[in-house]
């Protein structure tokens, strides 16, 4: 039992003492000089000015409206990018428009039945208010998808002005 304590001391201290000499490094005093001008140097370069691009809507990249090394100007449009996902987005959201619509058509209907059937008192009032709170959640259910599809449209058109504009300059 000893015996393997210290052959596991003897494995563990010599993985540890394996560890790399340290690098050798020449080093020289900084002066100025002329240089050959086709000399090789490696460096870094940073800019003091740097620019964030961003888009204001998402989508595959369609066309590139520069080239590497182009001076550009603010406001100029760098990229087109394709409006497929905004349509399906568009498309998708006019559907729920189109189905909560119906909804609401129903709900609005069936409060105007029960309405008249509280008046002549063959229901309860309990019934009317359960069919009158089912209707105000389908409108107020109506009013999203239809401010989602106002947005999309604001952002298609938005888009499609943007694109014209800088088509026509």
């Amino acid at each position: 039992m000893l015996r393997k304590i210290i052959f596991t001391l003897i494995l563990i201290s010599s993985a540890f003492s394996n560890q790399m000499p340290p690098a050798l490094v020449e080093t020289a005093k900084l002066h100025s000089s002329k240089i050959h001008p086709l000399s090789d140097f490696t460096g870094t370069v940073k800019f003091q000015n740097t620019s964030s691009v961003a888009s204001q809507s998402s989508g595959a990249v369609k066309k590139i409206h520069f080239e590497l090394g182009d001076k550009v100007k603010k406001g100029q449009i760098l990229l087109t990018i394709d409006s497929e996902l905004l349509d399906a987005q568009i498309q998708s959201v006019q559907a729920s428009v189109s189905i909560v619509e119906h909804e609401l058509s129903d709900a609005k209907k069936d409060l105007q039945r029960y309405k008249k059937l509280l008046q002549n008192d063959t229901i309860s009032q309990k019934d009317y208010d359960t069919i009158k709170l089912k209707y105000d959640v389908t409108e107020q259910n109506y009013m999203d998808p239809k401010l989602n599809f106002k947005t999309l449209q604001f952002k298609k058109i938005k888009k499609r002005l943007k694109h014209l504009l800088v088509e026509l300059l």
